[in-house]
């Protein structure tokens, strides 16, 4: 089963996706669905002032989950993918099939939905809490058995270096630097594929740009706060 990953956020998110690409075959393999869901990371400008604004919401039809990204902690967005991922499984069942009415209180009214919401509540937090708590003690475990005790006071010794004498621009640089070691390739729809009314106001990823091109670019800002 492949997991399809569109980003139209306008943000790079290499943690995060790097992420999902082990949470989600966890959740398919707690969750329980058999067919393969969407997942769309979206910034939509109507919900950027909204403290109450929509977060996320799945599509059975196109078993497509969305989710809006603007603003929100990674840990918080790949939550919301929890809770959509458990309608997803709901879909693939039969449970859910589209036609339900979802107006304003409907969680409140259907008793049906009602208990699919308690369940993706649930079934979300819990499955996404689980393989947290799976993933630090991976890798706790990981970096104790590789890492000797001189290596991390070496590492100790450089962070408290860095915080102490390293300007803060020349510091940025070199986050910078690092942070383009780690790779993800994420698939990317034509624009014209974004033909939902709700999601007129996306817009793809711009186009990207190279590993030299951000090192340079990198380089020179750090250089002209420098002078």
């Amino acid at each position: 089963m492949n997991f399809k990953i569109y980003n139209y956020s306008g943000q790079k998110f290499k943690g995060m996706i790097k992420l999902l690409k082990d949470f989600l075959p966890y959740a398919r393999d707690v969750m329980g669905f058999d067919k393969e869901p969407i997942i769309r990371l979206l910034d939509r400008e109507a919900d950027k002032a909204e403290i109450l604004g929509k977060t996320a919401f799945y599509d059975p039809v196109k078993m497509t989950v969305f989710v809006y990204t603007n603003g929100r902690h990674p840990k918080d967005i790949m939550r919301s993918i929890a809770h959509e991922l458990v309608h997803h499984a709901q879909a693939c069942r039969g449970d859910l099939t589209g036609l339900e009415a979802t107006e304003s209180g409907y969680a409140q009214k259907n008793p049906a939905l009602r208990k699919m919401e308690k369940e993706a509540y649930l079934k979300g937090n819990m499955t996404f809490r689980d393989w947290e708590d799976r993933v630090k003690v991976k890798k706790g475990e990981t970096e104790m058995s590789k890492k000797p005790l001189n290596e991390w006071k070496n590492e100790e010794m450089f962070s408290r270096l860095m915080e102490r004498f390293v300007p803060a621009s020349k510091k940025k640089l070199v986050e910078e630097v690092e942070a383009l070691d780690e790779v993800d390739v994420i698939d990317e729809e034509e624009e014209g594929d974004l033909d939902d009314k709700n999601l007129a106001n996306n817009t793809p990823p711009e186009e990207k740009t190279t590993r030299g091109d951000v090192i340079a670019q990198a380089k020179h800002n750090a250089a002209k706060k420098s002078k």
